[in-house]
């Protein structure tokens, strides 16, 4: 029993100095992380700008937890960064399905992504008008050289 007693001392003693993931350390038991373990290390790759590995993190959670409206929210985060507004989403209507649409957060990314989706269709409208401006500036200014070259000739 006074073994018993000094063995659980230790151990409070080591939790409180190292923390509770010392135990399991020292178990040499590898303590599989939950889906808000992966959450947060993929927002934790998101601020360091590293979408790929946030978006496997953030997959893993979802893996582990396939009705966790918050991990489909940072997904969309995720998928919007990378300009991929149809994955983006889906993963905010998840999230408010998975909260039985009470998830306001949700509803403002949805409303934002649909924004953003606007501007990104209108910004590559504008572009397609403008490289076929250019193209037809192109080809009137090669008609033109073509009609000048001819006229020399002529002369």
């Amino acid at each position: 029993m006074n073994k018993l007693v000094m063995v659980m001392s230790v151990l409070l003693i080591i939790v409180l100095i190292f923390g509770a993931d010392s135990i399991v350390l020292a178990s040499g038991v590898n303590d599989p992380k939950s889906a808000w373990d992966y959450i947060r290390s993929s927002e934790l790759q998101q601020e360091a700008g590293k979408w790929d590995e946030a978006l496997a993190d953030i997959n893993k959670a979802i893996e582990l937890n396939a009705e966790y409206a918050w991990a489909y929210a940072t997904r969309s985060k995720i998928w919007q960064a990378k300009g991929k507004w149809d994955e983006a989403l889906s993963d905010a209507n998840k999230a408010i399905e998975n909260y039985n649409g009470r998830y306001d957060e949700a509803y403002a990314l949805r409303d934002d992504i649909i924004k953003k989706k606007q501007e990104e269709a209108e910004r590559q409208a504008r572009l397609a008008r403008q490289e076929e401006a250019e193209r037809l500036a192109r080809q009137e200014e090669a008609e033109r050289l073509a009609r000048l070259a001819r006229l020399a000739r002529q002369e």
